[in-house]
């Protein structure tokens, strides 16, 4: 529920509704509203933040055009392609990935702009692990590649004005070895701890609801909503058989990187 008392936010949430109308995106917001960031914003703070998402809602209504535009398509296929890897439950590869976009594209393009398109499950392989056991990666097919990274190009610098400054995972021009010079920097104006945590299986536990629900209050393009909720709950090919997936982007897919850390604000 949202905090008692604050019109702002309950205001808010009837926005939030009225957006996600329908039952499928009903679900999302109902359970998740009393998220904390109700509670760790007040006052002037809360207000702006709940204006910015207002205003971001207002201009992303039109995304999923910006991702199914050609550029945008042949520039994340040219990306799938480059990043090479396995290939998915089509045994598509990516050097047969090419000629299938060029022969295929339209097609692609209409299916992601009328909400027909369908992800395939993604195939389970399992890799050691340094420190022992093994992990778990989920392979999209080539073509589920190309649409993971068409809007990942569109979504991304959103996205990264607002992520916190002191992240440094999973983030353009960012590495571990920036992070490791930040924690030096610390130490040597004084600070006498650094926290290392490894949160076990995070992407595979990854709250769908709440990560839908989290993206809805800045992305008022429902078609995109759905595209991506797609991606999140197509089954992980395990054995010869579809598992039906309710939690959890598996790693090996772009989608992992729409869970980013918290907000600056």
């Amino acid at each position: 529920m949202a905090v008692k008392g604050s019109s702002i936010t309950e205001k808010y949430v009837e926005r939030q509704m009225n957006l996600l109308h329908t039952d499928e995106w009903r679900e999302y917001s109902q359970p998740v509203r009393g998220v904390d960031v109700y509670h760790q914003l007040t006052g002037k703070v809360r207000e702006e933040w709940l204006s910015d998402c207002a205003k971001e809602r207002v201009l992303t209504k039109c995304l999923l055009e910006q991702v199914v535009e050609i550029s945008n398509l042949e520039r994340a296929c040219r990306k799938v392609v480059q990043n090479g890897g396995s290939a998915g439950v089509d045994k598509m590869s990516t050097t047969e990935l090419p000629k299938w976009f060029s022969e295929n594209w339209r097609d692609l393009q209409e299916s992601l702009r009328t909400g027909r398109y369908c992800p395939e499950p993604v195939l389970a392989v399992e890799i050691p692990k340094a420190s022992g056991g093994t992990r778990q990666l989920g392979i999209p097919t080539v073509k589920d590649r190309v649409v993971q990274q068409a809007i990942h190009q569109v979504l991304s610098p959103r996205y990264e004005k607002v992520f916190s400054a002191h992240s440094y995972g999973f983030r353009p021009r960012r590495s571990a070895h920036q992070a490791l010079h930040a924690s030096s920097n610390l130490i040597s104006q004084g600070r006498g701890w650094i926290v290392d945590i490894d949160l076990a299986k995070f992407f595979d536990t990854v709250n769908q609801q709440r990560l839908m629900w989290t993206l809805s209050r800045r992305i008022g393009d429902k078609g995109l909503l759905k595209l991506i909720h797609d991606i999140l709950k197509s089954g992980i090919f395990v054995d010869g058989l579809v598992c039906q997936r309710t939690a959890g982007t598996p790693q090996g897919g772009l989608c992992k990187a729409l869970h980013k850390p918290p907000y600056a604000k």
